[in-house]
């Protein structure tokens, strides 16, 4: 029987990766790098990378501002 716990972190860890995967996507469609996106969010180069690799997950204000430089 699978443990209900690791379940539920899969689908967090699957959801986390889903909005870095629209993010890598729009930023390959813009032509942008995560340095540009550093200088339009203020968020810190190595901690956006980190997060789009899955090493790290997403601070919410980093996300809100994320989200606001590529709307």
């Amino acid at each position: 029987r699978p443990n209900p716990r690791t379940r539920v972190a899969d689908k967090q860890v699957v959801a986390k990766n889903s909005i870095a995967t629209i993010v890598l996507g729009e930023l390959s469609r813009r032509c942008m790098t995560v340095v540009e996106l550093q200088r339009r969010t203020g968020v810190h180069r190595l901690r956006i990378g980190r997060w789009l690799s899955g090493s790290r997950a997403i601070r919410s204000n980093d996300l809100e501002r994320i989200l606001e430089a590529l709307q």
